[in-house]
């Protein structure tokens, strides 16, 4: 990657999704330069699964809703100096498969270039 390069994150904020959350990792991985998942004080496998499949785990040790997920997440994305973050959800709501659309849209629009 060159210095010129904009560096993109997935954010996924999520409660207990132990049964969706590596596929949509393992997914979202391809598109990214990194996957952070915020496991919102999930009480399954959530976290360890995610962290097999190669992402970062940011652990709230209890429950404090979406919204929290979200905001720590884009902290993280905002410490790392991370250009774009697309949020996604953990249960499959979202395709990750669509997020180079997201992706060229934001890199064409001459609002951000």
């Amino acid at each position: 990657m060159t210095n010129n390069e904009k560096r993109s994150i997935a954010i996924i904020p999520c409660y207990n999704e132990e049964a969706t959350i590596g596929s949509i990792v393992a997914r979202a991985k391809r598109f990214v330069n990194e996957v952070v998942v915020v496991d919102d004080g999930s009480n399954d496998k959530t976290a360890e699964i995610a962290k097999d499949v190669g992402a970062t785990v940011i652990t709230h040790k209890t429950n404090k809703g979406k919204s929290a997920g979200i905001k720590t997440g884009f902290k993280y994305a905002l410490e790392k100096n991370y250009d774009y973050a697309v949020t996604m959800d953990g249960d499959s709501q979202h395709n990750p498969d669509e997020i180079p659309l997201l992706g060229s849209v934001l890199i064409n629009d001459s609002l951000y270039t």
